[in-house]
């Protein structure tokens, strides 16, 4: 008996050891900055996508500063979680004025089980400056088979990260 109540002590106290170990995802922009390239990234917060049942998706927003002539670049970066039988295969991206932007695929992964698999798909779309002004900005993800995702990327997001990518000129 007292063997026992030790052996849970001791699970106890290594869960709560571990448990500060996690890294807790970040709350604001992260800047990765270095003189070996030449742009400078700034990432924003992942953000959940909701409405698909079979999913569990995250997309945030990146801006690639270029050092030298300070332009910006706009990309949605979407992680695609999901389960079924097969690949969605995620191909293009749509605006809500029908125009169409091209997706790249960044990374895929698969792992299955006796009964079924989970799929990951990265994807990118470049998002134009003039749109990424207008948020809240609406993104479709088309899939090639399947559901397709609907990101809505809000007005204070792209403000937050705009701040920091094109800071005002002195």
């Amino acid at each position: 008996m007292g063997r026992c109540r030790l052996k849970t002590a001791l699970a106890l106290a290594c869960a709560a050891a571990l448990a500060g170990c996690a890294a807790p995802a970040p709350k604001a922009p992260t800047v990765q900055d270095s003189e070996f390239d030449a742009l400078r990234t700034i990432a924003g917060r992942d953000v959940r996508i909701e409405g698909d049942p079979k999913g569990a998706h995250t997309f945030r927003v990146r801006a690639f500063v270029d050092k030298k002539s300070g332009a910006v670049a706009w990309q949605l970066y979407a992680s695609l979680h999901y389960t079924g039988d097969a690949w969605r295969l995620y191909q293009s991206a749509s605006f809500e004025d029908a125009t169409q932007a091209p997706l790249q695929r960044l990374s895929t992964d698969v792992s299955c089980t006796r009964y079924f698999c989970s799929y990951t798909e990265i994807v990118g779309v470049m998002l134009p400056s003039d749109r990424i002004t207008k948020a809240p900005l609406r993104v479709r993800l088309n899939a090639r088979q399947g559901i397709p995702v609907l990101v809505t990327i809000p007005a204070e997001y792209v403000a937050e990260l705009a701040a920091i990518a094109s800071p005002p000129k002195p």
